[in-house]
Order: structure tokens, then C-alpha cells, then sequence
């Protein structure tokens, strides 16, 4: 997890590497800080400007790098921290929503779940934007219910603003919380009249937030933001990179991250949110089946996307074991009540324990981890600029020292141009 002393697979090391060339190119997040070789922009995985995900998650991460150094804990330590502000905005939500134990539960339950702390610790694909992504999105739904309350537009504008930042750390990912609130601000203005100036008013501050950097993007980097928006697209007819499912693909994931026992509170906010229609059941009815009922039109399908409506399904748990224990406080079965608070409970916890395996040794240095830097040393040492060719930790190699690396093996004509440049080209030990 976050000790791990190497980079995890998808998509840490990718974004360990954007981030810490942001520190020198912040408004174009790169790759390869180098183009010697011939640039392909339709090569996400090995190109120069990288636009997979855009640019302000890599901000705080690429100035926890220039502070900490270029290792796991200046990589990691954002995440941790808005993983932090996360839980404790989970609670907020809840005790606005319902009361303290309610927030408590929530907060708990976003604590420990082994999801999130995957992105915390970079071994979930978006790993370390997803964590930021997740937070935004309960700024913006927590800002939202501050309105409700009070009706100031300074609210709404501060969910647009919420809203474009979003946008700038998850694209087109930041509309779901601009339709969960359409859909709730439905519930709330009477006059359509004020239904639309209210969303006007939304969206403005959004494109006042997002547009700067699209349009210098489209400036100045012309090509790539164009495959960007492309690919958005095709994810919506065509499945990308194999991420495939079927009809039923988020309700196996509700069941596989939140564990079946959530079934039982999520058709029990059917019914209530159909009976009462309170806001708060509302809230949470909305914030959780519309994300589902959009992402299931889609071709391109990932259990991650669930994690924006990941406090819902927490507070939801609290709310459920609330009304369950006041429902059954007076009954002398009290084996049933505790029986519902181990399921609801205990097995997001075991889930927890599946995911992030606590009990696995950490914190030591992989053996390829100690031969990468005594090859790369020893060259340093003779002045020699590196190159790694045919690495199978190349990502990493760039990450930890300053060289370049590949994991494909570099053909003929890419090692003449680099030799030509000063580099020393080296290869993997076995390929020697």
C-alpha cells in the first residue's frame, strides 16, 4: 500500500512520472521529458505530453515531490491527506443530512474501505486522481446541501467552481456531479424561470474554471487535446482498453466493493425516498442510482467510477443501522440487531482486509529495485547519460533517477539518435 517502496503498476507509475515533470512544465503535463525520439501523441504510454488525465491532480503531488524528493512518500502523500479530508467531509454530510451518528458511521465506513485506500496507496488504476477526484465530488454535494439549507447563490457558484475542478482533474467525469445536482435542484426551485438561472449561474462558474486551460491547451497543444475528446466519444460506443461489462457489470461491483448486505439499505432508500421524498432521501437516492443508470448506458465500463457516490453508500449504511435500531431497540431479540451490524459492518472490513492485505511484509526494497540502482550508479558514476532499453521497470527507473527509460527494447535508428545525443544505451542484466 502506501509503504510499498516501488511504484504499482496502473497507473502509478505513469502518474509518479507526469507529476514530477509538472514541477518544470505545470501547464503541460509530460511523460518523457525529452524528445530526441520521434513523438507519437496517440501513444499514451509512452509520449511527451500526456493528457490521460488532466493537469491539477499532478500539482500538489509534483510539489510534495519538489519538497519530500522524488520517493513514495513525496509521491503518495496528497492522496493521504485528501483521503484525510475526505472522511472527515463524509461526515459532515452526515451529521447535515441526518445527525452525528449517522456522520460517524459514514466517516468510519470511508475510513476503512479498501478501495480508497487503494487510491491512497497508488495500487488502483487513477490511483492518486481518483483520490482528489472523490474529494471534489463531496465538495461539491456537500456544498449544494450548505444552499438547500440556506438558499445564498454564493453556494451554487461554489459548486460550479467545485465542479470545474473537477473537471480539470477527471475531464468529463466532473458532469456527473453537475447532473446529480440538476437532478436534485429539480426538487427544489418551483419556477422553471429560476431552475434555469440557477444552472446558468452553475455552469458559468464551472467554464470560468475549466475553459483557461482547455482553450491554452487547444493552443498550444492542438493535437493531443483533440485525441482527448476523441477518445470521450468512442468510450461511449466502443469499450476501451478491454473494460467491458455487462448489464448487471455495477450492480457485481456494488456487491463486490460494498458487499451484498448493502442491498438490503439501498432497497430500503427505494422505498422510503418513494414514500417520504425527504431531501436527504432524496440526496442520497440521486447521488447513488444516477451515476449507476448513466455508466450502465455506456460501452466502457469500471468498478472505480463508483467511487464518486462512495459516501452515499456510507452515509446510507448509517442512516439504515439508525433506523433499524430505533425500529428494534424495544425488541427482546437483540441478537437481530447485532446480527444486521456485522453484516453491514463486519464485512466491509473483511472486504477492507481482502483488498489491502495488511498483514503482507512492506516497507522493504524489491531485489530489482537494488540492481536498478547499482546499474544506474555505476554509469552516473563514469559521467555517463543513461538510457534503459527493454526495462520491464522502466517507469520506475525514470521516476527514482534522472535517466530515460523504455520498456519496449529501442530499435537500430532510436539508438544511433540517441547515441548521437551523448546517452549510454543499457539493457536489462540477461540482456547483456
Amino acid at each position: 500500500m502506501a509503504g510499498d517502496l516501488y511504484l504499482h503498476d496502473w497507473d502509478e507509475r505513469f502518474h509518479a512520472n507526469v507529476a514530477k515533470n509538472v514541477i518544470h512544465h505545470p501547464l503541460v503535463p509530460v511523460l518523457y521529458n525529452d524528445d530526441i525520439l520521434e513523438y507519437q501523441p496517440n501513444n499514451w504510454a509512452e509520449g511527451t505530453v500526456w493528457l490521460s488525465k488532466p493537469v491539477l491532480a499532478f500539482w500538489p503531488i509534483g510539489l510534495s515531490i519538489s519538497t519530500f524528493g522524488a520517493n513514495e512518500f513525496g509521491l503518495r502523500f496528497p492522496s493521504l491527506l485528501f483521503g484525510l479530508l475526505s472522511v472527515w467531509l463524509t461526515f459532515l454530510i452526515g451529521r447535515r443530512l441526518f445527525d452525528d451518528r449517522v456522520g460517524l458511521i459514514g466517516a468510519f465506513l470511508h475510513a476503512v474501505h479498501g478501495m480508497l485506500l487503494r487510491f491512497g496507496g497508488g495500487i488502483t488504476s487513477s490511483d492518486h486522481v481518483d483520490q482528489l477526484f472523490t474529494l471534489l465530488f463531496a465538495c461539491g454535494i456537500y456544498s449544494y446541501i450548505i444552499y438547500f439549507n440556506c438558499r445564498k447563490k454564493r453556494y451554487l457558484i461554489l459548486v460550479g467552481i467545485i465542479a470545474g475542478l473537477a473537471f480539470l482533474t477527471k475531464w468529463v467525469m466532473a458532469l456527473f456531479l453537475v447532473l446529480i445536482i440538476a437532478v436534485l435542484h429539480l426538487f427544489v426551485v418551483e419556477r422553471f424561470s429560476n431552475y434555469v438561472r440557477d444552472g446558468v449561474l452553475v455552469l458559468s462558474a464551472m467554464v470560468v474554471i475549466a475553459a483557461p486551460w482547455i482553450i491554452y491547451l487547444f493552443v498550444h497543444q492542438p493535437i493531443e487535446i483533440k485525441l482527448v475528446f476523441g477518445d470521450f466519444l468512442t468510450r461511449t460506443d466502443e469499450v476501451f482498453e478491454g473494460h467491458s461489462g455487462g448489464p448487471l457489470f455495477y450492480l457485481e461491483q456494488i456487491i463486490s466493493q460494498f458487499r451484498a448486505a448493502t442491498l438490503v439499505p439501498l432497497l430500503w432508500l427505494i422505498m422510503v425516498a418513494w414514500r417520504k421524498r425527504s431531501q436527504s432521501q432524496l440526496l442520497l437516492a440521486v447521488w447513488i442510482f444516477l451515476p449507476i443508470l448513466l455508466l450502465s448506458l455506456l460501452t466502457t465500463k469500471r468498478g472505480t467510477y463508483l467511487m464518486m457516490s462512495a459516501p452515499a453508500y456510507f452515509l446510507l449504511t448509517g442512516y439504515f443501522l439508525r433506523w433499524f435500531m430505533l425500529r428494534f431497540r424495544s425488541s427482546k431479540k437483540r441478537w437481530v440487531i447485532t446480527g444486521v451490524c456485522i453484516l453491514l459492518l463486519g464485512l466491509p472490513v473483511h472486504y477492507t482486509i481482502e483488498q489491502v492485505k495488511p498483514f503482507e511484509l512492506c516497507f522493504y526494497l524489491p531485489e530489482w529495485r537494488i540492481e536498478m540502482r547499482r546499474q544506474i550508479t555505476w554509469f552516473e558514476r563514469l559521467g555517463e547519460k543513461v538510457v534503459l532499453s527493454g526495462h520491464p521497470h522502466a517507469m520506475d527507473a525514470m521516476f527514482y533517477y534522472d535517466v530515460l527509460a523504455y520498456e519496449r527494447k529501442l530499435n537500430p535508428e532510436e539508438v544511433k539518435a540517441l547515441e548521437a545525443e551523448g546517452y549510454m544505451i543499457i539493457s536489462p542484466l540477461n540482456d547483456q
